[in-house]
């Protein structure tokens, strides 16, 4: 079965069009309410050190669009761990889970993408267990890659001497289904997330199939043209899981205006890719440690300026849609 992940494809097309080229535009439609003057803010309460809310390397974002250096996620990983935020290591890591786990010591998840040969999905996930992963994030809007119209016509390619130890994209196993989380949960005792849900529907199923985390994500809107944008996704999601499991969400996530925006609309947390993708191009592991700086810096200004002295304090109460 192809696909088994519902998706909407919505009438106004212009929020995910749009997302390489003004990605500030994803997060128009929501404006934070005004702030009110409150006593000092206790400034170790708005420290996001412990990675709870700041979450970053989304998967193969590090790859989409423009190759980077093989040592990539390497410098990625160890900025996140010095950051105190929690890095995905996608199944295209061009490093052995081994050498991520020797080179920094903070939390990591593993993003999976199940692959024809089960046998070697196996392997990768007693691997990353062995490696000292938290939890498996499986990648639910991948049955097929869409047409990425940019990458051909930069004509691109991941470089055949970049090692992909764990899987391609093109071996991704197209007939997964909810069966098949049982098949996962019996292979490891990890946590399990679904990354890619934009719907009420699969929100409901994927609690009612026990998961431990909903992570909401349209891809970056390089799979399903016109598919709605995560942050519209966002609301009903969280109705649906109603508490029973915890969301997150990642897509045009660029500010800490942002990330505080979403922690409103009820996500426990944000990931963020193509900044860590920037920070790489401009400085390398420097240039990502900058980046998570600036986002932090951001969250901890935002949340003060709105008379929270904590992320668990941001409620729908300091967020509304900005007039048409």
């Amino acid at each position: 079965m192809i696909g088994f992940i519902r998706r909407r494809i919505a009438i106004k097309l212009t929020l995910t069009l749009v997302a390489f080229v003004a990605v500030s535009v994803l997060f128009a439609g929501f404006y934070l309410g005004d702030a009110l003057e409150r006593a000092a803010v206790d400034s170790l309460a708005q420290r996001l050190a412990t990675g709870a809310r700041l979450l970053h390397d989304d998967a193969e974002a590090l790859l989409a669009g423009n190759a980077q250096p093989p040592e990539a996620y390497l410098w990625a990983t160890r900025a996140a761990a010095a950051a105190g935020a929690l890095a995905t290591v996608p199944t295209l890591t061009s490093y052995r889970h081994a050498e991520l786990q020797a080179a920094a010591d903070g939390p990591r998840w593993l993003q999976l993408y199940v692959q024809l040969d089960r046998a070697q999905t196996l392997d990768h996930l007693a691997e990353a267990k062995e490696a000292g992963y938290g939890a498996v994030v499986l990648t639910v809007d991948l049955p097929l890659v869409g047409r990425r119209e940019r990458d051909v016509r930069l004509g691109f390619a991941i470089p055949p001497e970049i090692p992909l130890h764990y899987g391609t994209l093109v071996d991704v196993d197209p007939t997964l289904t909810w069966r098949d989380l049982e098949w996962i949960r019996a292979a490891t005792d990890l946590p399990l997330v679904l990354k890619g849900i934009v719907t009420r529907e699969d929100a409901v199923l994927a609690v009612e199939h026990g998961v431990d985390g909903l992570w909401v994500s349209n891809h970056g809107g390089r799979q399903l043209d016109g598919v709605a944008a995560s942050i519209d996704a966002l609301p009903e999601v969280v109705e649906a899981a109603d508490g029973r499991t915890e969301v997150y969400v990642d897509g045009g996530f660029r500010r800490g205006t942002d990330v505080v925006k979403a922690l409103a609309l009820g996500a426990q947390a944000a990931f963020v890719g193509r900044p860590v993708a920037a920070g790489l191009a401009v400085g390398g592991e420097a240039g990502v440690s900058r980046v998570l700086g600036l986002l932090h810096d951001e969250i901890a200004l935002a949340l003060g300026l709105l008379g929270c002295p904590s992320p668990d304090q941001v409620t729908r109460a300091h967020i509304q849609r900005a007039p048409a």
